[in-house]
């Protein structure tokens, strides 16, 4: 699986999860994680887990969808970036989805936690969207010189 597309399912499943009255199995299994591969942001990823909790809960008492996105775009970014700079983290990220986030889920919830591959290739661009976020990648390419080729 692509982190990219790794990040995005995680995402999905930990805010749909912080959202169920197993929370902490979620906060504990995602801690975890980071206890493995950034020992030394394992507590304040614990606090930021706990202010998710908070978040999601308020944004679903209040229907606020809006919100509950903008909390799966933010882990989006936060896992993307940590598998990233930490790909062996991947296969451990992948555990994490498929036995502690996903079966917190209800089944409608686990149809929201999908794959969802993208490929472009040359000079392409690819837009998409997920769960209502839309995603804009294009491939940078190096400025051609502005004068005549000799």
């Amino acid at each position: 699986m692509e982190l990219s597309v790794l990040a995005a399912a995680a995402a999905t499943a930990l805010v749909g999860a912080m959202a169920t009255d197993s929370w902490t199995r979620a906060t504990e299994a995602v801690t975890g994680l980071w206890r493995r591969f950034r020992p030394g942001e394992a507590q304040e990823i614990g606090q930021d887990l706990e202010l998710l909790h908070d978040d999601v809960r308020r944004a679903r008492e209040q229907g606020d969808t809006a919100t509950e996105n903008q909390l799966v775009a933010e882990w989006q970014g936060t896992l993307g970036r940590v598998l990233r700079r930490h790909e062996e983290m991947a296969p451990a990220l992948r555990t994490v989805l498929e036995e502690d986030l996903a079966p917190l889920l209800s089944e409608e919830q686990r149809q929201v936690v999908y794959k969802q591959f993208n490929t472009a290739s040359g000079h392409a661009t690819v837009v998409a969207a997920q769960n209502g976020v839309i995603h804009y990648h294009a491939q940078q390419t190096p400025t051609e010189p502005s004068g005549p080729h000799e």
